[in-house]
């Protein structure tokens, strides 16, 4: 029987509680999924506040390399969780697959719009002082000190 563990402050942790995965038209117990108790949620929550300043300030780069690992895993073990979305929820392999298929299109989008860059160009030729007609606009900074940045093309 396969057995499922939380993944806490880095990593998989077996806890004390646990629950059987039974598929409710076999009757058949075919997974354990470990529960994390309120003690493991509080060390958590202080594993990620400790953290939080590395990842806000994470290249871009990075971050797009991390979700495309998640969407590659994903894939590698896209039979293995389509069996046991399929035997969990009782569903179709077809419509299971196609649930981690959709699972893996979400990391590679996260991936990719991560690369962007936070800023646009924004049309402002709706006044005479607005001429030339468009400025580009970008925010630097984070959290309480961000700002807004707008620079006329062929002004800076």
């Amino acid at each position: 029987m396969k057995k499922y563990f939380p993944y806490i402050a880095g990593e998989f942790v077996e806890t004390q509680a646990a629950i059987s995965v039974i598929n409710s038209y076999t009757r058949e117990c075919f997974a354990e999924v470990s529960m994390a108790s309120a003690d493991d949620l509080e060390r958590a929550i202080i594993a990620a506040l400790k953290v939080e300043k590395e990842l806000a300030v994470m290249p871009s780069y990075k971050r797009y390399e991390i979700l495309m690992q998640i969407a590659t895993r994903l894939k590698e073990e896209k039979d293995d969780i389509g069996i046991t979305l399929s035997k969990e929820a009782c569903k179709p392999l077809k419509l299971a697959l196609a649930e981690v298929d959709r699972a893996i299109q979400t990391f590679i989008v996260a991936a990719e719009e991560s690369k962007r860059l936070p800023a646009e160009y924004i049309s402002v030729d709706w006044t005479a002082a607005g001429r030339p007609g468009e400025i580009f606009s970008c925010r630097f900074g984070s959290g309480d000190f961000a700002f807004q940045l707008s620079i006329e093309p062929g002004c800076a």
